[in-house]
């Protein structure tokens, strides 16, 4: 078991937050922390081979990371409605408006039926402020995620940073 925080600031000593990384002070020194978002591939369609060559890259990819960093992996609630308005919706008017609105209607109904969860996966690097700058080095090490099919996003906004820091840390 373990210690349930209410707030970051009960975990990390910050001393600013950017849109771009949180600034922290751990024990003598100031550390910058960025965080990615990784969207994973599904491999359940591929060949072995396909499958052991994106393994690899994953690999590969871990082993070029030079600065600390931590993965964070989590199972998140899908909206079932803000999914189907997003990827179902805007395309109603290019085809019959009554089929598909009973198609939506039927699809919504039965996706309500069982919770239907995503993976998602955050990529928290830390830097020291002192030595020069890597994380221009961390974002292309990113591309060769993007290469094999993966989305790969900097989180870019205060709150969220903030979110995914406190929220890896202080698991439910």
């Amino acid at each position: 078991m373990y210690i349930k925080y209410k707030n970051i600031d009960e975990l990390y000593n910050i001393k600013d937050v950017t849109d771009e990384y949180i600034l922290v002070k751990r024990n003598k020194s100031q550390e910058r922390i960025y965080i990615f978002k990784v969207k994973p591939l599904v491999l359940l369609d591929m060949s072995v081979e396909t499958k052991q060559d994106i393994i690899n890259i994953y690999m590969q990819f871990l082993k070029e990371l030079t600065l600390p960093f931590e993965i964070c992996i989590s199972n998140k609630k899908i909206d079932v409605d803000n999914y189907i308005n997003t990827y179902f919706l805007n395309k109603s008017k290019q085809i019959n408006e009554d089929i598909f609105k009973a198609y939506v209607d039927e699809l919504r109904t039965e996706l309500k039926k069982d919770d239907i969860y995503e993976t998602v996966i955050y990529i928290i690097v830390s830097e020291n402020v002192k030595k020069q700058s890597e994380i221009n080095d961390i974002k292309r090490t990113l591309v060769k995620l993007e290469k094999i099919g993966c989305k790969v996003e900097q989180i870019v906004n205060k709150d969220k940073l903030k979110e995914v820091l406190f929220n890896a840390i202080n698991k439910e």
